[in-house]
């Protein structure tokens, strides 16, 4: 896949894939791969199972069956260095990072006996006590929960809640009765925590974009997030806020549903000071898991599995053609294996070997004819030879969505073809039809998570001058933004918007498109 580089959401953390046996774990939220033996993968996939049925509880979201292809799929590599070495080592931050795609990833070093050790950039090392409580399962459950937010939550969070609230969350403690105890402060935040006695609800509140000047705000927003929560009498006012949120209202205006802001000023500074905190025990009764399926991979799934995983991080033009000589190597022994071969395809496109990559996608075909991803990746490598040669025959853009057709009629639940489909009449020259819109609004219903779909569907809006509804779909880009030159890009779509010129903030939203796409390929 290649990296959609400007919106993806990375934790900074710390990993070359070994060479090791693989399994997979098959649960009701999660497709889990794990180098790790069956019974350390078992226990990963029960504590992220009754991690998100805490969450449940914790926020009131029901849990609707959306169809195994709505899935996260997690790999759990074998250590940090690992997992750096998918970034080329360039990023020595990098604990656990997730990206918002359409079925959404998260890849995270495996927990292992010893927690990992953290740096503070201002303390240095941390003391030995602190350092217990920053695991490799703290940071995957605050990648997931990002997840659960984007699918759960109808608003774009402001910075302090977006990260606060998983970090607020992501602290769970695991019972060995089946229970989950939620509130534990992260003390590897503790300086950030300490600072926070400068606090001004109303910096945070009112100016949202200066959230991203606030030293510390993981561990600002953990406290407000902290004492929001189990305040009895903020709780509902946080509520209300959110609520206010969803309802399209503006942070600044949301703000009002916590009353008096120097009040609140003051409580957080007064809660901060706090020798313990509250913490909320979830009982066993309360928490649901489902059946979990553990299997060992084949010999050949084995094989191409660090092709698959590497493919899946995102590569680019310069790493792209090594990734796919690596896949012709471990898939020449298993020309009949689908899951080979569509790891195969995806490699070839991504290097732009369009031809081999539909052959690939065909040989899976003919192993599993209802293979949705191998009807996928036909479908994008003759699109891509058309792209190339400028072909805008429309008899090769219906053989594409004959193609996608058929893969969205396998498996209906599956945003991808349906995101797709929408985006083949682009390149073909063509105004997408109203089915074709009705597709790609569904497909975003089911992966809010994916930040092109999302573009994808304020771009569809603007054109039908539909400001207010372009305004609710743009926010959570706005807010979700990373670094000041990012913000400020996306901020320029928002005020567009908020002038109610759809033509000018159409314009910016596609410059801004086209930047994204010359930074993921030329990265």
């Amino acid at each position: 896949m290649i990296r959609w580089a400007l919106f993806a959401f990375l934790l900074l953390v710390q990993g070359t894939v070994a060479d090791a046996r693989w399994r997979e774990a098959s649960t009701h939220h999660f497709l889990i791969y794990s180098e790790g033996d069956e019974a350390e993968l078992r226990q990963a996939a029960e504590e992220i199972e009754r991690y998100d049925s805490a969450l449940r509880n914790v926020t009131g979201v029901g849990d609707p069956d959306r169809g195994p292809s709505v899935r996260v799929t997690i790999f759990f590599v074998r250590d940090v260095h690992v997992l750096r070495g998918l970034f080329g080592g360039r990023d020595s931050g990098i604990w656990a990072f997730y990206l918002p795609h359409t079925r959404g990833t998260i890849v995270a070093p495996r927990r292992g006996p010893r927690p990992i050790h953290a740096s503070n950039s201002i303390q240095g090392r941390l003391p030995d006590e602190i350092q217990e409580s920053f695991t490799a399962r703290g940071v995957m459950l605050h990648e997931y929960t990002h997840h659960f937010m984007f699918n759960n939550f109808n608003f774009g969070a402001p910075l302090w809640l977006s990260e606060g609230y998983p970090e607020f969350l992501s602290t769970a403690q695991f019972g060995e009765d089946g229970s989950i105890t939620i509130g534990t402060p992260p003390w590897y935040r503790n300086f950030e925590i300490a600072q926070a006695g400068d606090i001004d609800a109303r910096q945070i509140l009112l100016r949202p974009a200066q959230n991203y000047r606030v030293a510390g705000i993981y561990g600002i927003g953990w406290l407000m997030s902290h004492y929001l929560t189990f305040d009895p009498a903020r709780y509902p006012q946080l509520r209300a806020y959110m609520q206010a949120l969803s309802n399209g209202r503006e942070p600044q205006e949301a703000a009002s549903a916590f009353g008096d802001l120097d009040q609140l000023t003051s409580d957080l500074r007064r809660y901060r000071r706090a020798r313990e905190f509250p913490v909320s025990r979830i009982a066993p009764e309360r928490i649901s898991i489902g059946r979990i399926a553990i299997r060992e991979l084949s010999e050949a799934e084995n094989a191409i599995m660090d092709v698959r995983i590497r493919s899946k991080v995102g590569v680019n033009r310069r790493t792209a053609p090594s990734v796919a000589r690596d896949a012709r190597r471990a898939a020449a022994a298993y020309p009949n294996d689908p899951f080979v071969q569509v790891s195969l395809a995806e490699a070839e496109l991504d290097a732009r070997n369009y031809a081999e990559a539909e052959a690939a996608a065909d040989r899976a075909l003919a192993a599993d004819p209802n293979n949705v991803d191998a009807h996928l990746y036909k479908a994008r490598a003759i699109w891509g030879r058309a792209e190339a040669l400028q072909d805008r025959n429309p008899q090769t853009w219906r053989e594409v969505r004959t193609i996608l057709a058929a893969a969205n009629r396998l498996d209906p639940d599956n945003p991808e073809p349906l995101k797709l489909f929408y985006q083949t009449y682009e390149p073909s020259g063509e105004a997408p039809t109203e089915n074709a819109v009705n597709g790609l609004m569904a497909a975003h219903e089911g992966a809010p998570q994916d930040s092109e779909l999302r573009l994808l569907a304020t771009r569809e809006r603007l054109l039908r001058n539909e400001l207010d509804r372009a305004r609710l779909l743009f926010a959570p880009i706005v807010n979700g933004a990373h670094g000041r030159e990012n913000r400020e890009k996306v901020a320029q779509v928002m005020e567009l918007i908020h002038a109610g010129d759809a033509r000018g903030a159409l314009t910016r939203l596609d410059e801004l498109r086209a930047e994204a796409k010359r930074e993921a390929e030329g990265d």
